[in-house]
């Protein structure tokens, strides 16, 4: 679960949960509301994450399965994969970027 890095408190399955949904990659404490960013680990789990989530893609662009198959199997991993990211996430003080250069 997700630790505040300023006051060190853990953060509920729920509030993460809640929080990932967001645009704005920074998300605030519920607990004393600081700014907090996902790290890199983070980021680059959630890219491996929907890699795994959408490889029957690949199977069912091949032959090697039917598109029911694909169909179901990219729904069953993406609730999988929905239900366990909290658990994973880990989350710091500082921006991967600076905001002014997530405008341009």
């Amino acid at each position: 679960m997700a630790t505040c890095q300023s006051c060190k408190k853990d953060w509920s399955w729920f509030q993460v949960f809640k929080k990932s949904f967001t645009v704005n990659p920074a998300v605030t404490c519920p607990h004393c509301l600081q700014r907090q960013y996902p790290t890199r680990k983070t980021i680059k789990r959630n890219q491996f994450l929907l890699c795994i989530i959408f490889s029957p893609f690949l199977l069912g662009i091949l032959n090697i399965i039917s598109a029911a198959t694909v169909f179901t199997a990219i729904i069953v991993l993406g609730i999988i994969g929905i239900l366990f990211s909290p658990f994973y996430m880990e989350i710091t003080n500082e921006p991967l970027l600076k905001e002014k250069d997530l405008l341009k």
